[in-house]
């Protein structure tokens, strides 16, 4: 079955001390919308659309490190109330900067707690399109993949060309790379990335391009040896 494709209109734009991507998703039909990964500077970036923007429908996160995060709490003053995702392993990152990273980074952090938590499967609606999470452990605590159709929000799970860290507090390499292998290059290989870092990129390109994926594939089709 072939799936829908672009249900989501997806612009990227990055920002803060580690040019992270915050994305701003659009239902076309509705007109609603809502931003994934709120980072520093968050409010220049997109300064464009906040100045006349109504309340976004949720703000989701895919994982609690400080560059994902940075720019929450300012988001919240401008749109309180609004619903915050996070998975509930994640919810200690949100609150705390000398555990989500901002303090090894040197940087002020302004705790801004989630108040909606989701889990494998749960679903978070954007005007008509509904938002899967797929729990995506081996970065960090509480990591999630947003997928709508043939479009999924990654986070720091993987890049073009590349992958997430797996050396921070709460990283593994043997998880991430099942992430990856069962729960990211099992996609149909036209399915567009949206990672937390750099361009968008697919799962085919990464398949036949990446070699960190192909060596986890490679491994994973071994056993795990």
């Amino acid at each position: 079955m072939r799936l829908r494709t672009h249900l989501l209109k997806i612009e990227g734009r990055p920002g803060g001390p580690l040019m992270t991507v915050t994305y701003w998703l659009t239902d076309p039909a509705t007109g609603a919308w809502g931003l994934v990964d709120p980072t520093y500077e968050v409010g220049d970036t997109f300064a464009d659309r906040l100045a006349e923007a109504v309340a976004p429908q949720a703000i989701l996160i895919t994982h609690g490190h400080f560059d994902h995060v940075g720019g929450l709490a300012a988001l919240l003053r401008r749109f309180p109330g609004v619903p915050v995702w996070v998975h509930p392993d994640g919810r200690r990152l949100l609150a705390d900067g000398s555990r989500n990273g901002a303090e090894w980074a040197a940087l002020t952090y302004e705790p801004a707690p989630a108040n909606h938590f989701y889990r494998e499967g749960d679903e978070v609606a954007i005007g008509q399109v509904r938002l899967r999470a797929i729990e995506a452990p081996g970065h960090c605590p509480g990591s999630v993949m947003l997928r709508a159709g043939d479009q999924l929000l990654v986070g720091d799970v993987i890049f073009r060309g590349s992958v997430g860290r797996w050396d921070l507090p709460g990283g593994n390499y043997e998880i991430l790379a099942a992430t990856i292998t069962q729960k990211v290059m099992s996609l149909p290989d036209a399915t567009v990335i949206y990672p937390g870092h750099g361009m968008p990129t697919t799962v085919g390109e990464e398949r036949l391009n990446n070699p960190i994926v192909q060596e986890m594939l490679a491994q994973h089709e071994n056993g795990g040896d």
